[in-house]
């Protein structure tokens, strides 16, 4: 997410030639932009792998044929970690953002940051630098800042879904910011783990509160998009008793989340058995939440 100081447009045209994945625009002053891999090198819908586990994961070799691919020198050591940096370096140079100017977090934990905090996470020593550029921050799955304190913040991870936020605060400055929803922090009705005024919310109501009282600001200036989530074919689940299935992802079978795909007449009373495949609706969770 960026706000540019040549202004919104320029950024979706840099970010789209070549395309980099999804670019889209969240409010009037900020843009989402979510880079994809490809398992083709003739494509160009990719800055290769930026996300240091899934390189190390995948084998070296497989990190080092993206980073050949993008030119990048081959690493005698740490090929994982230096390789997703250094993709992730040329993709902020590609769509025209300073790696400075970027604050990348690591949605690791469920707290809920602020680019004014900046100072106190550093003395912390939660705040690190980058050798690409950047900084680093983990333990948040959400985080906000006026572009004046941090023009670009972004994650490596948008795999389950991902929220971006844009308004105003009680002076009339911009204030951008995202959620990263996870299974551990995605629950249905009766599961909430979060509360605000002690009274039990979602993840999502807990972070706009959140941010919004942070900031004075008024709820009518917020705008939001929902710019990823998990399909719920690539959200699959095996479960072998119901117990399983609530320990599991509590609540979303309740709410209407999660879907028997072997035998769609299956109805709330019937076992649940392993060898039937669960559907998790990602999307439809947080649109609800």
């Amino acid at each position: 997410m960026t706000y540019p100081e040549n202004g919104q447009t320029a950024i979706l045209e840099q970010a789209q030639q070549p395309n980099l994945g999804i670019v889209r625009p969240v409010g009037e002053e900020s843009v989402a932009v979510i880079t994809r891999l490809s398992a083709r090198e003739d494509t160009q819908e990719y800055v290769g792998n930026i996300l240091r586990r899934t390189c190390e994961a995948a084998g070296e070799l497989s990190c080092q044929a993206v980073c050949i691919r993008r030119g990048t020198p081959e690493y005698d050591e740490n090929l994982d970690r230096l390789c997703a940096d250094r993709n992730l370096a040329q993709g902020l140079n590609r769509i025209g953002i300073n790696p400075e100017d970027v604050l990348m977090v690591a949605v690791t934990g469920n707290e809920v940051g602020f680019g004014d905090e900046l100072d106190a996470y550093r003395e912390a020593g939660k705040l690190k630098s980058n050798a690409e550029g950047w900084q680093e921050l983990p333990g948040f799955n959400a985080f906000f800042a006026r572009p004046e304190e941090l023009p670009a913040i972004g994650s490596r991870l948008a795999d389950c879904a991902h929220f971006e936020f844009e308004f105003t605060d009680s002076e009339g400055r911009t204030v951008i910011g995202f959620e990263h929803g996870t299974r551990d922090n995605m629950k249905g009705r009766g599961a909430y783990a979060f509360e605000i005024d002690e009274s039990p919310v979602t993840y999502t109501e807990y972070v706009l509160t959140t941010a919004l009282r942070h900031y004075g600001a008024n709820p009518s200036s917020l705008r939001i998009r929902l710019s990823s989530s998990i399909r719920g074919e690539n959200f699959k689940k095996h479960f072998d008793s119901r117990e399983a299935m609530e320990a599991h992802i509590p609540g979303w079978l309740e709410a209407g989340f999660l879907a028997n795909a072997t035998n769609p007449r299956w109805h709330e009373g019937e076992p649940v058995v392993k060898e039937d495949e669960w559907h998790a609706d990602t999307r439809g969770m947080m649109l609800h939440d």
